[in-house]
């Protein structure tokens, strides 16, 4: 939560600096918008008000460029390696999608290859990594057309 917080208050001084706006003109955006005078008292709510008025005013966040980067393995993986980069990037997912996991458990690439790294998987784990990736894009694929299925 404070991370998401904090995220926020940085886009918020990344817009004032990005504006060009001076102090004055920022503290009178604060008070008229979330009835504050300084960005440490905002709440949710006032951190997305504030920052809604600076898109307004002209602000154009920059997408995250954030993707991880791609492992490097031996050429005869290397195939697999494409394969799995283009099923993650139709769901615009980044590489550390295979290697963290958000709930705390093991992360899809330890419980499918055993293994930290991607560099480390076997073929064999490379390909059970591309299969579970396939089977996620048929689900939610369907899932879009409504749940038909085609037979």
């Amino acid at each position: 939560m404070a991370t998401a917080r904090n995220a926020a208050l940085g886009k918020i001084h990344i817009a004032v600096k990005q504006l060009d706006m001076d102090d004055d003109n920022y503290r009178a955006l604060l008070r008229r918008v979330a009835g504050v005078s300084s960005a440490k008292d905002l709440d949710q709510t006032g951190l997305d008000k504030v920052l809604g008025a600076l898109v307004k005013l002209g602000f154009q966040p920059k997408p995250s460029t954030q993707h991880g980067r791609k492992p490097t393995v031996t050429a005869n993986r290397q195939a697999q390696l494409n394969k799995i980069e283009a099923l993650l990037t139709e769901r615009k997912l980044p590489w550390p999608y295979l290697t963290r996991s958000s709930t705390g458990k093991r992360s899809m690439l330890q419980r499918l290859c055993g293994v930290d790294a991607i560099e480390w998987a076997s073929g064999q784990g490379l390909n059970k990594l591309i299969a579970a990736l396939a089977v996620d894009q048929q689900r939610r694929s369907q899932r879009a057309d409504g749940g038909q299925d085609e037979r």
